[in-house]
This record gives structure tokens, C-alpha cells and sequence, in this order.
């Protein structure tokens, strides 16, 4: 049995640690991502306390978090009562190692940036890339451009197949509600874009969707339609079309692989079936049953849009990637166009439409065409 004075020290260090997990998860629901730090390293940072590590490795991404509180719940149920019975007799060092793991677990996220194109432009170039701006069609489009590392007297070697691996960003900001789209389309967790960073591949460029990453002088030009109802017209896939055109000639490509997230996998998709250049394709938590997504999250159509499931061509080497607690992509929007166009469904099991491609993006590269 506990005495009084073990107890007060439980409860208090409980209440703590809900606490600290209702601040992770209102930053969370925020758009300040909170990434799973490896275990080990964990470990190491306070050796003196390694089962509150244990006891604080189980705060996940925002997509596990069907509340605020929910964090709380997978911590003290995944972790065993010795741990607790150790937070509970050393307070103190429990509250400053909440403190820590808080601020370790925000500044671990490769997505904590975005928002700006000064921000997405400072994290891209600390990761080897350089910003240019593509006039393509009616619209300005952001690129992050990572051209292979130059050779002595500045000659660019070319690799064995000269394939330039183009990044094409999901819808942007998400919406207030169904009925109040975002004021400015810039993602505040630019996932393509660090997804651009962890490919290896010598020659890689990410494109921002129209209207994201503007000043509030371009932004205001940018018609309000080409992040609500025309995000999918002819003349928005036209504009991609001439802007990879253009990004081929810069790379001297011979050749493209083409990737893209949420909205931008649907692009994606078009131009692979519209160009002989595109070797594969790789369409993540895509939409890519347009009509049937919409009727499924009873939204209003589309009347311009092309959906990439009407459009005429097949593909061979393709992968669809899709997380099995995707709600808002889920797998049996993405299916019927593996079924009708060809190519490979892989539905993950425990992922949603953010969490967790990160962590594995560089084994899904293996797994692709």
C-alpha cells in the first residue's frame, strides 16, 4: 500500500504529466508537429531517469489524437506501473524532464517550418536547395531546386540515367471549416517539401501548388478560386506541364519521376499519363477518384477539375501509397484508379493522411518504381 505521501506525490506527478501532454497536444492541433523521437536517444539523454523516457516515448503525431487528451491515455496505457511508481518518487526531476521532452519532441519535427516563403526558403537551403520562381502559364510557382553536387572546375557530373525527381505539394493550408477555406493556400507542414529533403536522389525539385508561397502583393492577385474550386482545371495541370518542361531543360533530364502528396499525387498522375518522359510515379494519400472523394466527403463539385480517373493512358510503374486511418483520403478513393489505370496500391496500416510517411519515406522509395 502507498502512504499519504506517495500518493499526493502520484497524483500530482499524474496531473503533471496531463498536463504537459494538453499543452503538446493543443500545439498539435495548432500545425506544430511532435515527432517520435528514437527511443535510444531518448535514453540517453537522462540516463538517471530511463523509464520516464519510456514512460513519454508513446506522444505521437496529431493524427493519433482523437483528443486533446489523448496523448495522456496512450502514455499511462502503454506504460507499465513501475514506471509511473518511478515518476511518482522524484517530482522534481519529473517536471523538468517534461519540460525537456516537450521542447526536444517540437524541435524535432522536420515540419515545424512552412507558412512563408521566407521560412520554407531558409529550411530548404540549409538542406542543399535554392529557390526559384517559375512563371508558368498565368501563375508564379515556387520551386526548391537540389542540383548534383559540382565536380572540380565546376563541371556537374550527370548521373547514369539523368531521371530529375519532381515533388509536387498537396492543397496547402488546411481549411477553418468546410465552408471557410485558408486566407493564404502556403502550408504551414510543407510535407512534400520535406519529403524532398530526405531523397537521396542527386537531382530533385519540389513544386508549391498556385498561390502558395506569395507575398501579400502576388497574393492578392492570385485569384482565391485556384486553391478552392479550379485546383484541379486545364489550365492549372497546362501550367505544371510547361513548369516540368521547363525544370527538365535546367536539370538536363532525360528522363522524370514524378511525386506527389494529397492534391499534388493527382497532378501528378495526369502529367504521367499525358507525358512519354515520366518513368514512374509515386501518388501519396491522393485523391485520385476525384468525383468519388468528393461524394464521399460531401463536398461541392468541381465542374472544371479533371479527375485523374476519366483521363485517358495507363500506367506501369506506379505506386499508390495510402494510410489505412486516412479519413480523408481513404483507401477505397484511391483503388478504383489502381484497378482501372494500373500500377500498385499499398495501403499502410497505423498511417493517416500526414502520419507517419515521414519516418519511413526513404523505405517507400525502395518499395517504388
Amino acid at each position: 500500500m502507498l502512504g499519504l505521501r506517495q500518493q499526493n506525490l502520484l497524483v500530482a506527478s499524474l496531473g503533471f504529466v496531463e498536463q504537459a501532454c494538453f499543452m503538446t497536444a493543443n500545439c498539435l492541433l495548432q500545425g506544430e508537429g511532435v515527432r517520435r523521437l528514437p527511443l535510444p536517444a531518448m535514453m540517453g539523454l537522462i540516463p538517471a531517469r530511463p523509464g520516464l523516457f519510456v514512460f513519454l516515448a508513446h506522444v505521437y503525431h496529431r493524427s493519433d489524437l482523437p483528443s486533446p487528451y489523448s496523448p495522456c491515455l496512450a502514455c499511462i496505457g502503454q506504460a507499465s506501473w513501475w514506471v509511473v511508481m518511478r515518476a511518482a518518487a522524484s517530482f522534481t526531476r519529473l517536471a523538468a524532464a517534461i519540460v525537456m521532452v516537450g521542447l526536444l519532441a517540437a524541435c524535432a519535427s522536420p515540419l515545424n517550418f512552412g507558412g512563408t516563403r521566407e521560412s520554407a526558403r531558409a529550411w530548404s537551403e540549409a538542406r542543399g536547395f535554392r529557390q526559384s520562381i517559375l512563371h508558368s502559364g498565368a501563375f508564379e510557382l515556387t520551386a526548391f531546386l537540389r542540383r548534383p553536387a559540382p565536380l572540380a572546375g565546376g563541371v556537374v557530373k550527370e548521373t547514369d540515367d539523368a531521371v530529375l525527381t519532381v515533388y509536387i505539394e498537396g492543397d496547402g493550408a488546411a481549411w477553418s471549416s468546410p465552408y471557410h477555406p485558408p486566407r493564404d493556400p502556403t502550408p504551414r507542414r510543407p510535407l512534400a517539401l520535406a519529403l524532398a529533403a530526405i531523397d537521396p536522389s542527386p537531382a530533385v525539385a519540389y513544386l508549391g501548388r498556385p498561390c502558395q508561397y506569395l507575398d501579400a502583393a502576388a497574393l492578392a492577385r492570385c485569384s482565391a478560386e485556384y486553391w478552392v474550386d479550379k485546383r484541379f482545371d486545364p489550365d492549372v495541370i497546362d501550367a505544371y506541364d510547361l513548369a516540368i518542361s521547363e525544370l527538365k531543360k535546367r536539370f538536363s533530364a532525360r528522363a522524370l519521376r514524378l511525386v506527389g502528396y494529397s492534391g499534388g499525387g493527382n497532378i501528378a498522375a495526369i502529367l504521367a499519363m499525358r507525358r512519354a518522359d515520366v518513368r514512374s510515379l509515386i501518388a501519396l494519400a491522393s485523391p485520385l477518384s476525384l468525383d468519388a472523394w468528393i461524394q464521399r466527403q460531401g463536398l461541392t463539385s468541381l465542374p472544371g477539375a479533371l479527375d485523374p480517373v476519366r483521363q485517358a493512358g495507363r500506367l506501369q510503374a506506379a505506386s499508390y501509397w495510402v494510410g489505412g486511418r486516412d479519413d480523408i483520403v481513404p483507401p477505397s478513393v484511391v483503388q478504383p484508379f489502381a484497378e482501372q489505370k494500373g500500377g500498385t496500391m499499398h495501403v499502410v496500416k497505423g498511417y493517416d493522411h500526414e502520419c507517419c510517411w515521414i519516418d519511413d519515406w526513404l523505405i517507400i522509395l525502395k518499395e517504388s518504381p
